[in-house]
């Protein structure tokens, strides 16, 4: 089974755990005038769980925004784009390499 998460990401970006089979879902404000998106994340409910069950705990994972036409780390792997603030800013979310194992 399935679950869908629903993080916040701020301009110091977010600590997202995320499992093996996890995966960004969608990036969006919560209501049109926000100004940051927010990032749903869809999640194995074993890997959500998984200090109850005997599956590998979720790595949280550094993610980062970023405006349109700022340089970002080429170790860096783009997830999605959001339109913000009625449509005044753009950010693209992207995941870095920046783990917290063992967390």
């Amino acid at each position: 089974m399935k679950t869908v998460w629903k993080h916040a990401v701020g301009v110091d970006g977010a600590w997202i755990p995320m499992g093996p089979s996890s995966r960004i879902v969608h990036l969006a404000p919560q209501h049109q005038s926000d100004e940051l998106p927010q990032v749903w994340v869809e999640h194995a409910i074993d890997e959500v769980y998984a200090r109850v069950r005997t599956v590998a705990d979720p790595v949280p994972t550094l993610f980062q925004l970023a405006g349109t036409g700022h340089a970002v780390p080429d170790t860096w792997t783009y997830q999605a784009s959001a339109v913000c603030a009625n449509g005044e800013l753009v950010w693209h979310l992207y995941r870095t390499d920046t783990t917290r194992e063992g967390s």
